[in-house]
């Protein structure tokens, strides 16, 4: 940490190290990276060393490992950091960066054991606290597994007073410590390193899975595991006999199990949890209670694997032991985070046949539900199919604990002001099956969903009840009826949730519509008589547009009321909704319903159709609408227009095309094509030649090169699919790698220039706001 040379070498792949399939296994194990200057320490700070060693202060156990020789001392050394000041700090801060990312395994991991009492001392000076907090993140990608694991530990036990931002990033961080298992290691000096950046052969992957070990070895590292020794086996034969006690999980012993447990390896503990808990054991009530205070969270993941796995193996008392064991790890919100991920994972629609125990999951669903951190995402649609096959295996009074929790973690989210998706507010479908044959037992929770204040999830909520009418008994009719009733500031969006869909029951017409109307009526007479904030919410729902009522996925019913109501609106450029109904019929219409309304106002809006279709295109990739481009270019109210209409059209073509070739799909109005074409120069004149030279290309080779590459500096291609096409063609005959690179930045540019182009044409849309709408 101290000296020169040895600069720290700071892995920059959180998830592990490289793959790559075929090709013989490696001869020799993976090595780190080696410095590029070996560390070393001046003269003075060699003399210093010495001194304290001579005072017995410190003991040189090599020429590169040092200790103090009394907890004193050490202590000693700790007031020293606990009065360092901004200037004095700044030493600190490099020595820390230095040790935490050393090539030496214990230097790395004594500097992240560390961790805690440094913060402590430093956080009062200046963002020293912050600084720590974000070497402890990097130290997460190490290439040595404890100090991930102490890294972690330390961001952890911080993670109530962290910022916003990095709250938000604990979930990655236990990803990424939970990803890694004792097969993805590779072996230096009996040191377990993570193969960040290296490459393994396929045949190195099969041999991960088995020990290397003789029948031998095997049996004196089993006898040591098992017998009284004080040292257990090194990290590598741990995992070597782990290997074994996966393929023989009997053999593992209650002692073997507790040095295994032992490990400062998470991932080691992790392995001999889930070999453990996969077979049935008795009296191992002090090894469960171990588990139990590990809060590492592949341990937890661990645990619930190795029982599923072993579940059907175990007795009743059996269960009921390891089943007490989860729920108490699922309290907690880190192993609540992998244990439900876990078991949304495993438990789907897929296992029609009830193999799986769900009784465990009844148990722990509502657990790990209720412990999950709140700054973390849950796979929403998991969650849906999840619970909704739990539906088969379930009693209904244990399904509706399940949505009970379910409801609880709905309103936690919306009332931390983030709204979930279309799965995660998909409850009611789930609810209502879990409850056929028990409608009774529902009412409470509905009433719960039917109170929620943002309209987004109440929504969703309303119209899946409304499309389940028959379904519902008469209390829970009577309480929608009274919602839509109700003098909510977002009641308009509420009843244009209930009118839109596919099937409106004639009850929840005549409570949302006025006197007199029907929905069956003409497009034209809906849109006179309804209120025109309610035609507003109605339309927009049923286009999905803006956001979030397409995130929330009620757009688009199968009502032909409503696609009559947006297709007028779609011909009348004088309605407020013009735009938004003439999308909708561009993205979603019946065959040339499009191009008709186009050439039916193209002498009427003109200019406002042109701009419609700019904006359209540079939102959208294909869906090229070459009719409606042709209609209405012939319809240019003077040349002078056209003439605009043609630039405007060339500024959009390295975002409208890929490939000159795409020209044909967009226009065949030939003023608008020669004009795309001539702005297409650069690209025609390198196409035209590789064209020419064809076959022959590959005998040209460098001289090719340099005079497309000439090409392209005088006259730059503004299609990106061009700099492909010239790539292509010069790997298979140059292969100059310098060429390509000179390329690739042009190739960039036009990508860089495709996004400015859409960011100026959609800048011209003006926002769509949602009136009355309760967020989020």
């Amino acid at each position: 940490m101290l000296g020169a040379g040895g600069e720290p070498v700071v892995p920059n792949d959180m998830s592990g190290g490289g793959i790559f399939y075929g090709g013989p296994p490696n001869t020799s194990p993976p090595k780190l990276p080696t410095y590029s200057t070996e560390p070393s320490l001046d003269v003075a700070s060699a003399n210093e060393l010495t001194r304290l060693s001579r005072h017995h202060v410190v003991a040189l156990h090599s020429a590169k490992t040092t200790a103090f020789t009394h907890p004193y001392y050490r202590m000693a050394a700790q007031s020293v950091v606990a009065s360092a000041d901004v200037l004095t700090a700044e030493p600190l801060f490099v020595m820390l960066h230095r040790g935490l990312f050393s090539l030496g395994a214990n230097a790395s991991k004594a500097v992240a054991a560390n961790l805690p009492w440094l913060h402590r001392y430093l956080a009062p000076h200046g963002d020293a606290g912050d600084r720590i907090i974000e070497e402890a993140a990097a130290g997460l990608n190490s290439y040595f597994p404890a100090t991930r694991d102490l890294c972690f530990k330390f961001l952890m036990s911080l993670l109530p007073r962290l910022s916003e931002d990095n709250r938000a990033k604990a979930g990655d961080w236990i990803r990424v410590i939970t990803h890694l298992k004792v097969d993805n290691f590779v072996w230096s000096n009996g040191e377990p390193i993570v193969p960040v950046g290296m490459f393994l052969s396929a045949f190195d992957l099969i041999r991960g899975e088995h020990t290397d070990l003789s029948e031998a070895e095997l049996a004196r590292y089993g006898a040591i595991l098992d017998g009284d020794e004080a040292e257990s086996p090194s990290p590598r034969q741990a995992v070597e006999m782990l290997k074994h006690y996966r393929a023989s999980p009997k053999s593992l012993t209650t002692r073997a199990m507790g040095r295994f447990l032992s490990y400062d390896v998470g991932a080691i503990r992790a392995d001999a949890v889930k070999t453990w808990l996969s077979e049935a054991r008795a009296s191992d009530q002090e090894l469960l209670g171990r588990v139990l205070r590990d809060e590492h969270p592949s341990v937890a993941d661990a645990a619930l694997e190795g029982t599923l796995h072993g579940w059907k193996h175990l007795d009743d008392e059996r269960r009921r032991e390891v089943g007490r064991m989860l729920e108490a790890m699922a309290n907690r919100p880190n192993d609540a985070a992998v244990m439900l991920s876990r078991l949304l994972e495993k438990f789907s629609d897929q296992d029609s046949n009830g193999s799986l125990p769900w009784s465990l999951f009844k148990d722990l669903l509502p657990i790990a539900l209720r412990a999950f951190p709140q700054s973390f995402d849950i796979a929403e649609e998991r969650l849906f199919h999840a619970v909704r096959a739990s539906s088969r295996h379930l009693a209904p009074e244990d399904g509706l604990r399940l949505c009970e929790e379910w409801v609880t973690w709905l309103e936690r989210e919306v009332h931390q002001g983030r709204l979930p998706d279309d799965y995660g507010l998909g409850i009611c479908d789930v609810l209502l099956d879990m409850t056929r044959s028990r409608p009774e037992l529902r009412f409470a929770l509905v009433e719960r969903l039917l109170a929620f204040p943002s309209t987004g999830p109440m929504l969703v909520f309303l119209c899946d009840l409304v499309d389940e009418w028959g379904t519902l008994v008469e209390s829970e009719r009577a309480a929608i009826l009274r919602l839509l009733s109700s003098g909510r500031t977002d009641i308009h969006w509420l009843k244009a949730g209930a009118i839109t869909r596919s099937a409106v029951p004639a009850e929840v017409a005549t409570g949302t519509l006025p006197a007199g109307v029907e929905l069956h009526g003409q497009a034209e007479s809906l849109l006179a008589e309804l209120p025109s904030s309610l035609v507003d919410a109605a339309v927009r729902l049923y286009c999905g547009t803006p956001q979030p009522l397409w995130w929330l996925g009620k757009h688009h019913p199968n009502s032909d009321t409503w696609r009559r109501v947006v297709l007028a609106i779609a011909h009348a450029p004088d309605h407020p909704l013009f735009e938004i109904a003439l999308t909708d019929v561009a993205d979603h219409g019946q065959r040339n319903e499009f191009e008709a309304i186009v050439e039916g106002l193209r002498n009427q809006v003109p200019e406002r159709l042109f701009n419609f279709l700019l904006a359209h295109k540079a939102g959208r990739v294909g869906e090229w609408h070459r009719g409606a481009w042709d209609a209405l270019l012939a319809a240019a109210p003077s040349s002078k227009v056209k003439e605009d209409w043609h630039s405007a059209l060339c500024r959009l073509a390295p975002l409208a095309l890929d490939r000159v070739t795409d020209l044909k799909f967009w226009l065949s109005e030939k003023g608008a094509v020669d004009a795309v074409l001539e702005s297409l120069s650069g690209d025609l004149l390198v196409l035209k030649l590789l064209a020419a030279l064809g076959e022959a290309a590959s005998d040209v080779g460098l001289p090719l090169a340099q005079t497309l590459l000439g090409l392209v500096q005088h006259n730059p291609p503004r299609l990106h699919g061009t700099y492909s096409t010239i790539a292509s063609v010069l790997k298979t005959t140059v292969g100059s790698e310098e060429v390509l690179q000179k390329l690739e930045v042009f190739r960039r540019s036009t990508l860089d220039q495709r996004e400015k182009i859409k960011k100026d044409v959609l800048a011209t849309l003006e926002p769509s706001a949602l009136c009355g709408w309760v967020t989020p």
